[in-house]
C-alpha cells in the first residue's frame, strides 16, 4: 500500500510540474510582444532597434607607413549598422607633401571597413587660397580619391569656378570635373559651359 502511495505521489507531482511548466511556456508565448527588457525599459521585439553607441569628441586617423592619410574627428560619433554617424564633422587630408587640407561639413558617414567617409550639408573645403563649397562630398579611400558628384562653387580672390562632377586625386592633386564648368575671373569676364 506505501508503494501505490508514493508512486501516486510521485506521479502527482510530475504532473503537476510538467502542467506548470507548459502554462508558463504558453503564457510566455502569447504575451511575448510585451515583455519589458529592464535594461531599455522598452517592449523586446523584432523591431525594437538595438542602443546606439555614443561616442563624444571621436578622433580617427589613417595611416600608410609613417605617413598620416587623413584624420577624422566630429562633435559625436554615434554607431549604425554600418558604420558611424558624425555630427559636426572635421576631415583634414594631408597630401603627398604633408600639406593639410581641412574639410568640414554639418554631418557624415564613416564606413570603418572600408574607410570611405561621405560629408553632407554645408561642406566647406580649404586648398591655399581656394574655398571650396557643396552640399555633398565623398572621401572614396580605394582609390584615394576626393568626389563631389553634384554642384560645387571654389572661389579665390581674383576667381570664381563652379561645376559638377569634381574629382581630385589625393596623391597627384590633380582635379577633373566632369561637366558644367564656369569660370569668372576679377574682371567678370566668364568662360566655360557644358560637355
Amino acid at each position: 500500500m506505501q508503494d501505490r502511495q508514493w508512486a501516486l505521489v510521485k506521479w502527482s507531482s510530475l504532473a503537476v510540474s510538467v502542467g506548470s511548466i507548459t502554462v508558463a511556456a504558453g503564457l510566455l508565448w502569447f504575451n511575448s510582444k510585451t515583455i519589458v527588457s529592464e535594461e531599455t525599459e522598452q517592449p523586446v521585439g523584432e523591431h525594437v532597434q538595438q542602443p546606439q553607441a555614443k561616442v563624444e569628441k571621436p578622433l580617427m586617423v589613417e595611416r600608410k607607413g609613417d605617413r598620416i592619410i587623413w584624420r577624422l574627428q566630429a562633435d559625436v560619433a554615434k554607431q549604425q549598422e554600418q558604420g558611424m554617424h558624425l555630427t559636426e564633422p572635421r576631415l583634414e587630408m594631408f597630401t603627398e607633401t604633408g600639406e593639410v587640407i581641412p574639410i568640414q561639413g554639418r554631418e557624415a558617414w564613416f564606413e570603418p571597413m572600408r574607410k570611405n567617409i561621405h560629408f553632407k550639408g554645408a561642406v566647406q573645403v580649404s586648398y591655399r587660397d581656394w574655398t571650396l563649397n557643396s552640399e555633398t562630398l565623398r572621401y572614396d579611400s580605394g582609390r584615394d580619391e576626393v568626389l563631389i558628384p553634384g554642384t560645387f562653387e571654389a572661389k579665390k580672390p581674383d576667381m570664381t569656378l563652379r561645376g559638377k562632377g569634381l574629382r581630385v586625386d589625393r596623391k597627384t592633386e590633380r582635379l577633373t570635373v566632369d561637366h558644367d564648368v564656369w569660370v569668372e575671373d576679377a574682371t567678370g569676364r566668364q568662360f566655360g559651359g557644358q560637355k
